[in-house]
Formats: C-alpha cells, sequence, structure tokens
C-alpha cells in the first residue's frame, strides 16, 4: 500500500482567512465594488495588480499567491490522500465478507474528499473571478476562522480515519498472510485446511480416502473394486471372459485359438509346424544313430591311440620311435645327438666349444676363469748373490685381448716349497703373462727364518710349478 501524504500541510491562519474573504467576496458579488484607490486585474492563471493592494496592512496579492500555493499543496495531498484511499480499497475488496463495516467508512471518507476537492475548485474558480473585492471580506473574516477550525477538526479526523483503515488494512494482511502459511492465529479455515492436507484421522475426507486405500466395502467404487478383485460378480462381462479362459471354453477367439494349440488342429500354422518338426527330428534321429555308431569306434581307435596298443598306426609307431629313441627321424637324430655331443647342430657346437673354452667370442666363454699352470723348468736366477728364484707365466692360450682384472696363484712340487715367500705376489700382468717372483727360506733353532739359496736346477728337480686362474 502506497504512504499517505502527510497531513502537516494545512493552510496557515492568515492566508485562510484572505481565503475565506474571497469566500465573502463572492457572496456579496451584487455589491458595488468599493474604490480602494486600486485595481485587481484578473489573469487566466493567477492575479496581476498594478500596485499593491493592502488589506488591514496585509498585501493581498502575496496572500493570494500564497493562498493558491497552499490549495494546490492541498489538491496534491488530497489526490495523494485518494490514491491512497483508492490502494486500500483494493486491498479491501478482497475481504469484502469480513471487513464490510471498514469498506462502508472508507467510502464515506472518499465521498467528502471528493465533495472537499469540488469545494476548493469552486473556491479557486470563485477567487479568480472575484479577485477584486477581497475589500469586502473582512466582515467575514470571524466566520471564515471557525470555519477553518471546523475543516482543521475535519481534516484531523480524516486523519485518524485514515490512521484506523491502515492499521484494519495491517490486520486483516496480516490475517490473510496467516490463512495463506496455514499458520497463527488458528481459525476453522486453516484448521479445515490442515486437516485435510494431513489426512487428519476422524474427518469425512480421511474416512473416505482410507476406505478407498485399504478397499474397505460400503461404496459403490470399492464394492465394484472388489467384486472385480474376487470375480464375485458373476454377472459381470470380466466374471464370463476370465471363467472363459480358465476352463477353456470355447466362443472367444482366445479359447478357440488354445483349444486349436491343445488338440493340435489339422489345418492349423501349428499343426503343419509341428509336422514338419517332426519329419526332420526323425531324420535327424537317424543321422544321429549312425554318428554315434562311428563316435563308438572313433572312441575305441582313440583309446588306442592312447594307450599305444591296439592296430598299429603312424601315429602310435611314431610317438614309440620317440620314447624308444629309435628310428632316423629328425626328432630322434637331434636328440640323440645333444645326448653324445655329436652333430653338427648348433646346440652341439656350442655345448662343445663351451666345454673345450675354443670359442672365445662366446661371452659365456669370456666371463669364464681360465686357468693352468706353468713348465717346471723355466725359473730363473733374479739375484745373483741372494739366489732369488722367478718365473714367467703364459697366458696366451686365454686368449685375454686386456689384462685380466683377477689372477690368483700357487705354488706346489714334490718337496720344499712350503716354505717359500711370494708365490701368491703377481708383478707384470699382461694379456698374455705375468711373473712370480720367491724366495726360499729354512726354520732355523728357536723359530728363526732365514734365507735358503736355490738354484733352478735344483727346484726343476723338484717340480716346482705355478698354477694359475685368471678371470677377466
Amino acid at each position: 500500500m502506497p504512504p499517505r501524504a502527510p497531513r502537516t500541510s494545512l493552510l496557515p491562519p492568515r492566508a485562510f482567512l484572505l481565503a475565506a474573504c474571497v469566500l465573502l467576496l463572492c457572496a456579496a458579488s451584487c455589491l458595488p465594488t468599493p474604490a480602494l484607490g486600486s485595481s485587481l486585474l484578473v489573469g487566466g492563471g493567477g492575479f496581476v495588480l498594478e500596485r499593491p493592494l493592502l488589506l488591514q496592512g496585509q498585501d493581498v496579492g502575496a496572500a493570494l499567491s500564497s493562498m493558491q500555493q497552499a490549495l494546490s499543496t492541498i489538491q496534491q495531498a488530497l489526490r495523494t490522500t485518494q490514491a491512497a484511499l483508492q490502494t486500500a480499497q483494493d486491498d479491501i475488496a478482497e475481504l469484502k465478507r469480513r471487513n464490510v463495516q471498514l469498506q462502508g467508512n472508507l467510502t464515506a471518507a472518499t465521498q467528502e474528499i471528493t465533495e472537499l476537492q469540488g469545494t476548493v475548485g469552486q473556491l479557486q474558480d470563485t477567487v479568480l473571478a472575484q479577485g477584486g473585492r477581497l475589500s469586502q471580506a473582512e466582515d467575514g473574516i470571524d466566520v471564515l476562522e471557525a470555519a477553518q477550525s471546523v475543516m482543521n477538526g475535519t481534516m484531523t479526523e480524516h486523519g485518524a480515519r485514515l490512521d484506523t483503515a491502515e492499521a484494519n488494512v495491517a490486520g486483516l494482511d496480516a490475517r490473510v498472510t496467516a490463512a495463506e502459511m496455514l499458520g497463527l492465529p488458528s481459525t476453522p479455515l486453516t484448521e479445515t485446511l490442515a486437516q485435510v492436507r494431513d489426512l487428519t484421522s476422524g474427518t469425512a475426507l480421511y474416512t473416505a480416502v482410507n476406505n478407498l486405500r485399504t478397499l474397505v466395502a460400503g461404496t459403490a467404487l470399492t464394492d465394484a473394486v472388489i467384486g472385480m478383485r474376487d470375480l464375485r460378480v458373476t454377472s459381470s462381462a470380466l466374471y464370463a471372459a476370465i471363467n472363459n479362459m480358465s476352463t477353456l471354453t470355447a466362443g472367444t477367439p482366445l479359447t478357440n485359438t488354445l483349444i486349436q494349440v491343445r488338440d493340435l488342429a489339422p489345418g492349423t500354422p501349428l499343426s503343419t509346424a509341428v509336422t514338419g518338426l517332426q519329419t526332420i527330428v526323425s531324420a535327424q534321429d537317424t543321422r544321429l544313430t549312425s554318428v554315434e555308431g562311428g563316435l563308438t569306434n572313433l572312441t575305441t581307435r582313440v583309446s588306442a591311440a592312447e594307450n599305444l596298443d591296439g592296430v598299429p598306426t603312424l601315429l602310435t609307431d611314431t610317438v614309440k620311435a620317440m620314447r624308444d629313441l629309435k628310428g632316423d627321424s629328425t626328432l630322434v637324430t637331434t636328440v640323440l645327438g645333444l645326448r653324445d655331443g655329436t652333430g653338427n647342430s648348433t646346440l652341439v657346437t656350442a655345448l662343445t666349444n663351451l666345454r673345450d673354452g675354443t670359442d672365445n667370442s662366446s661371452t659365456l666363454i669370456q666371463s669364464l676363469p681360465c686357468y693352468g699352470e706353468s713348465a717346471y723348468n723355466t725359473w730363473q736366477v733374479y739375484n745373483t748373490s741372494n739366489k732369488n728364484l722367478f718365473i714367467d707365466v703364459s697366458m696366451s692360450a686365454c686368449g685375454f685381448s686386456a689384462p685380466p682384472r683377477h689372477v690368483s696363484t700357487s705354488l706346489f712340487g714334490s718337496t720344499r716349497h712350503w716354505v717359500t715367500f711370494g708365490p701368491s705376489s703377481i708383478y707384470f700382468v699382461t694379456a698374455t703373462s705375468f711373473r712370480v717372483y720367491i724366495l726360499p727360506v729354512v726354520a732355523g733353532v728357536g723359530g728363526n727364518i732365514t734365507h735358503q739359496e736355490y738354484t733352478p736346477e735344483e727346484v726343476a728337480g723338484w717340480r716346482w710349478r705355478i698354477n694359475w686362474m685368471a678371470t677377466r
């Protein structure tokens, strides 16, 4: 609802007195115009004075202008009030049943305001027509003051009535909102709607809906549904149709067809199809008997092949030859060659080379250790004064392309080789050879160890040799 215009724009007392003077001038229009030493010209939209017109010391022209502005303000306030009342009437129209008294009051107020607007319009027309007769308004000032008081009281009363109307509309709006939301305050309408919405037990609607939901007998609808469910209405078409189907009573296309299917009536597509199927099954039965006979024979042959007995066949002979490694088949020849290390197959050749270590290009052979021993008659004297001995050992048979990463040695012979220094110390290792120095010693009395001089001829006689093993 739009806000109601404030009711504080009443005419000031002095301007109201001037307006009352104009009214008196209209009432005394038959009197001659007083000579005030000035003239008043009435224009189309205002007053034009040749010189200021004074009435009891007040400028009448200025007062009329103020009065015209006040009248315009009153008209605007009345229009605003009328619009607010019209809006209130539109809202109250929806609730006429509950607010008849309020509507009557608002209608009366609207009529009074309309009459007031007519009076103000007449007042404005009179002021424009009788502007020059303000001098005769002095006698009516008291009357107009009383009229002003009455009008102010009327406006105050109208304001109070508007306040009451607005309060009633607000209350009605709250009640309508509560009714729409089914909230408080509780009324028979909201309580009934809540019971309908929640299907509260005890209401006629709840009983009717519950009877429909649980199929309680007692209504035409539930009795009909129960009769259809239990097939108790023997005179109904549904009962007759279902009974004919359950007993296969002829008379309907469905039962007639089912009877023909049951009896395989000649001439029907089903009878023709079944007869054709019987012929096909008979032919397939003959073929199946033949296949079963062949299957029995095949089972016997498979059993003989699985057990390697019975009538010899190429399969059984071949399997026996492979089992016993007999015959000249490629498989038997290859397996015998692998077993005996004979033949020229790639596998036999590779195994032979691995065994003999003759394939120096083989990664496996290259990763295997190479070992050997030196000759016993190649020892030499290193230091003629001390008779130390050394020997150069050849590894050329290993085919190393670089010095081996590990070389281990030991000295063995027939005697005295256990008391020597240096047989495990390696010098000058190359891809094909290395050198070992030895210092023969002897344990004396008290555990003292002294140098013992041996000649190459002596150690050769004792068969001193270097055993070695080298890995890449």
